[in-house]
């Protein structure tokens, strides 16, 4: 039984991971992406506008792309898909985070109020809300991201 149970996991991770992987690495590699998010309010104004094309082989800045990196043409089109997609991620994390840092106020609040003076329960709430502040700092931390990158990364 146990065996059977051993040789189920290791085929189901086989089909889960490593099929999907081979399927995926025929397909061939796009060369372009189109720009979901205002790349500039993170500082990259040489990418294109939402709703445009980057190419990957092309150098973006003053409006226009060039083959090759220029003075005025410094960032590549892939690094304008890099940072949306990073952009764009993070974004919905964010999002997601503040319901749940919502959620455990309003329950940490309610326990709170509904504690009668028992110290459990006002430690319980207590809990809620110090858990509810950390995840406000992970939330924001998720927004302070495409901008650590964009350091790290020098562009």
């Amino acid at each position: 039984m146990k065996k059977t149970i051993i040789a189920s996991v290791i085929i189901g991770l086989l089909i889960g991971f490593v099929v999907p992987l081979l399927v995926a690495g025929q397909a061939t590699a796009p060369d372009s992406c189109v720009i979901r998010k205002d790349l500039s309010r993170i500082g990259l104004d040489d990418c294109p506008a939402p709703g445009n094309v980057a190419n990957f082989e092309l150098f973006y800045g003053a409006g226009v792309g060039q083959p090759t990196p220029d003075a005025t043409h410094k960032v590549g089109g892939g690094m304008c898909c890099l940072f949306n997609t990073v952009l764009y991620a993070t974004d919905w994390i964010f999002i997601i985070i503040l319901a749940i840092v919502i959620i455990f106020v309003l329950m940490g609040a309610f326990t709170l109020l509904t504690s009668a003076g028992s110290d459990e329960k006002v430690n319980t709430g207590r809990n809620y809300i110090i858990f509810a502040l950390i995840g406000l700092g992970a939330a924001l931390l998720a927004r302070a991201f495409p901008y650590i990158l964009r350091t790290i990364m020098g562009v």
